[in-house]
């Protein structure tokens, strides 16, 4: 796998197109999954730490970070849409119709969280467990899944654990779409501020975010490889 041939898989459609390509994903006959990329992903994926068959067999890729966005540009000469996976969680939960499954972050803070959202969206929220798995929660969480039939399973562990856990957990669903979503939940639920829309318009919210989770810095090594690779 090269770096080309990953940035070259991302979706460069825009927001109707992709809500067209989850729907298609989600009436298909068997599970699938959706990566959103970033620079940590993508370094992972290229040194094997994530599994390649994750990144062939999924429905879709889409680009998580203005990093992506920018290699794109760098590299293939063209513009994609950003879709990060806070965004694309709220809008599945506010703005569709699909049923969620919901696992990662503080278990009690996403529950607080979606019980101050609308009736109609809580029910739609068909399970919620942390993100601290092990061998036998995993099996307990997969079979909770298969029972439920919720529509999407977003995974909100960071990379590449919800990595990890989509790999194990396809195979043995029934049907859905694994999203993996990052500290989606973290921020939803209000444990960590979201980047004020002055930052994010001026396309800063990963400075932010690095700023205001000082464990993140340890992600530096992998963001600069992926800029010397680009």
């Amino acid at each position: 796998m090269d770096l080309d041939a990953l940035l070259n898989a991302v979706f460069d459609g825009d927001d109707a197109m992709l809500h067209q390509h989850v729907d298609a994903l989600i009436n298909a006959p068997t599970p699938s999954s959706i990566m959103t990329l970033n620079p940590k992903m993508t370094m992972q994926l290229l040194d094997g730490h994530i599994p390649k068959a994750l990144f062939d067999e999924s429905g879709l890729v889409v680009a998580d970070s203005v990093g992506i966005e920018w290699a794109i540009s760098k590299r293939l000469g063209k513009k994609v849409t950003r879709f990060p996976g806070v965004d694309l969680t709220q809008h599945w939960l506010t703005k569709t119709h699909y049923t969620l499954y919901m696992v990662g972050g503080q278990e009690h803070l996403v529950h607080k969280w979606v019980a101050t959202l609308p009736i109609a969206q809580q029910n739609r929220v068909l399970g919620i467990h942390h993100g601290f798995l092990t061998s036998q929660s995993t099996k307990t969480i997969i079979q909770d899944i298969n029972l439920k039939k919720p529509d999407l399973i977003l995974i909100g562990m960071g990379c590449p654990k919800q990595e990890q856990f989509m790999c194990q957990a396809i195979d043995q669903l029934n049907r859905g779409v694994l999203v993996g979503v990052g500290g989606s939940f973290d921020t939803l639920s209000g444990r960590i501020s979201r980047a004020p829309k002055a930052i994010q318009r001026w396309r800063l919210e990963w400075l932010y975010r690095m700023c205001r989770e000082p464990k993140r810095l340890k992600d530096i090594p992998a963001i600069l490889r992926f800029i010397k690779r680009t």
